[in-house]
């Protein structure tokens, strides 16, 4: 098949399903309220951010009240992190970046489940970012994920 014979089954596939007539101003409303609709309901499913520019001695983390939360952390100092169990009888995820720019010593909840029984090492190398997730599973246990 050439292409002067593919552009004419093209054509012919097209005839009749692609309207000449450019949308009316009633069409451009309805198209902008759905838009709108749509980006409002997905406004929910982004994920909440929590920057901490200089971190503290001791820093709390909590889960979202629905999904995920995010905590951005920059370690301005020896800093231990706690955390409360969630309440919420969902499934619930949290995601936390450590900068660590000095090399400072950062230790993990004690209340959550490790793999090893034991929370891992953070790394104190000066210019270190390390990333955990951390999973509710709804009953008041939280595990370490990453």
């Amino acid at each position: 098949m050439s292409d002067s014979q593919g552009s004419t089954a093209n054509s012919s596939f097209f005839d009749g399903q692609i309207s000449a007539t450019s949308p009316t101003y009633f069409d451009l409303v309805q198209l902008t309220a759905a838009l709108k609709a749509a980006t409002d309901a997905l406004s929910g499913a982004i994920t909440p951010l929590e920057t901490v520019l200089a971190s503290g001695p001791l820093r709390p983390l909590g889960f979202a009240g629905v999904g995920e939360k995010s905590y951005d952390i920059t370690v301005s100092e020896d800093l231990a992190l706690t955390m409360a169990p969630s309440s919420v009888k969902s499934i619930l995820r949290m995601n936390v970046t450590l900068r660590n720019p000095l090399g400072f010593h950062v230790s993990l909840p004690e209340n959550v489940r490790y793999a090893s029984r034991q929370a891992p090492l953070v790394s104190n190398v000066a210019g270190a970012l390390s990333f955990f997730q951390f999973l509710s599973l709804g009953d008041g246990i939280t595990v370490l994920c990453l």
